[in-house]
């Protein structure tokens, strides 16, 4: 959450991520849902959203063809976000969890 009244967020999906929007048993919402624990407030979105992510994984996969991760920038409560090539360099650290 950031932006004017930290009504902005932003999901880091790394490269990893990428892949298991290939295969629907690969357990990307079991990896969404954990990491939005961190984040009480998007819980009532997390249905939608994770609806939204995987009927648009080709968008997103797509997208990722750039450098291989992508940036999901939306802004609360709308659980439609844009993907955005991610920044380079971004996974390049350890930053936490990789979803």
């Amino acid at each position: 959450m950031h932006g004017f009244l930290d009504l902005c967020y932003t999901i880091h999906l790394s490269p990893e991520a990428i892949t298991l929007l290939e295969d629907a048993s690969a357990g990307f919402d079991r990896a969404l849902s954990e990491a939005m624990e961190g984040f009480p407030e998007l819980i009532a979105l997390f249905a939608v959203l994770d609806a939204f992510v995987v009927g648009e994984a080709g968008a997103i996969k797509e997208v990722a063809e750039y450098n291989g991760a992508v940036r999901l920038e939306g802004v609360f409560p709308s659980p439609f976000p844009v993907p955005f090539p991610e920044d380079d360099g971004y996974w390049d650290e350890a930053v936490g969890p990789v979803i």
